[in-house]
């Protein structure tokens, strides 16, 4: 084994950030993310801003305050502004893409064995006829996969950028690519991407894209994102139709019924503040660290590390030899129970798997603990 990665700097400060418990091995970010403590703070001096004067806050002051936040996290995505709209998670981005293709019953929609179990559950519930594409962890072209499953009936791919059951880097410019140039339109469901990933969506010219950044940008819950091509704009419109609906884009989504916005203005603190620990940092320290701690479980318990080191970032996927989704369940509540250790389980082609994480508050010292207690 070679070294850990180490933080290059004051890392118990770094962690001190993080109001995580004490003595706890988390190794689970990907699942849903942590919010640090001065991003929270700033969440608190929304709210109370709120509170002063509810009426004045959200008919006078929210909506210029979300204007700014949107401008902010565009430019961090590589966004026209115009073409992105707050919405409180990644699950309601592709549902609201959903409903303005108006698909149902019999319409062919493509995506791979990774996607997201939810997002799997909405097109059945559409009556949709799916087409899952088989993808292995080591396949040589993804892209050519998915690519080749996209005929003359299909009405829409639906592609993960970094799968959630897998944490697999998926070739979604590729599949965008691929999927225009056969007048098909695709939806990336980029869950995971903001803040994991750098992002440039001008460059990438998604037809639709949603991503979260209550993860690995570590804003506060209920912030997310959805990006629509301009030509797309005017079909699309927020699940749940209020005040301003019908005057625009924005205008509709920026407003569905009262409700706490502060995780959408909080987002730019967090930008803020982990681009002062520098995303290069970050990213590098965590995608080495979740390498270096899969291999170290690896290595103590005789698991194996399925995926090419290439496909992953800062989430790694593990075969502990779990038989089942609910085994993997099991062997997670019972670190969690037994020894503190709080780790991520997923189902996939009918096995259980395991699914580490690394964020910047993270050590060493965390894998190791887990290799320890699955030992």
């Amino acid at each position: 084994m070679t070294a850990p990665p180490v933080w290059p700097g004051d890392h118990a400060a770094v962690r001190a950030l993080w109001p995580l418990r004490a003595g706890v091995a988390y190794v689970n970010h990907g699942a849903f993310g942590a919010t640090p403590r001065p991003v929270l703070d700033e969440q608190q001096r929304w709210r109370e801003r709120l509170e002063e004067q509810p009426f004045d806050f959200l008919m006078r002051t929210l909506p210029d305050a979300v204007e700014r936040a949107r401008a902010v996290v565009a430019e961090f995505l590589g966004a026209d502004p115009a073409g992105l709209a707050f919405v409180s998670n990644a699950t309601t981005g592709v549902a609201t893409v959903l409903r303005s293709l108006v698909i149902g019953s019999g319409d062919r929609v493509v995506v791979t064995d990774h996607v997201y179990p939810a997002v799997e559950i909405q097109l059945r519930a559409l009556g949709v006829d799916l087409a899952v594409v088989p993808v292995d962890l080591d396949a040589a072209d993804p892209a050519a996969s998915v690519l080749a499953a996209v005929d003359e009936r299909t009405r829409l791919v639906v592609v993960d950028a970094v799968t959630s059951v897998t944490a697999l880097l998926l070739p979604v410019g590729a599949i965008v690519a691929g999927c225009r140039a056969r007048g098909v339109p695709c939806l990336v469901d980029a869950a995971h991407v903001p803040g994991l990933l750098p992002v440039d969506l001008r460059a990438l010219d998604p037809d639709y894209w949603t991503g979260n950044l209550h993860k690995w940008v570590c804003a506060p819950k209920g912030a997310a994102v959805l990006y629509v091509r301009a030509e797309l704009r005017d079909r699309v419109r927020p699940l749940v139709p209020s005040t301003w609906y019908e005057e625009g884009y924005h205008r509709a989504f920026d407003w569905t019924g009262s409700a706490d916005h502060s995780p959408w203005l909080a987002a730019p603190a967090a930008l803020e503040l982990l681009g002062e620990l520098g995303w290069k940092t970050v990213r590098s320290y965590g995608t080495a660290l979740a390498a270096w701690g899969a291999a170290h479980v690896a290595s103590v318990t005789g698991a194996t590390v399925p995926a090419p080191p290439e496909r992953h970032a800062q989430m790694v996927l593990v075969d502990a030899g779990l038989p089942s989704y609910d085994a993997a369940t099991a062997c997670r509540d019972e670190l969690w129970a037994r020894h503190r250790v709080e780790v991520g389980a997923t189902g996939w082609r009918g096995r259980g798997w395991l699914r580490l994480s690394a964020a910047p508050y993270n050590s060493a010292a965390d894998y190791e603990r887990l290799a320890e207690a699955l030992a």
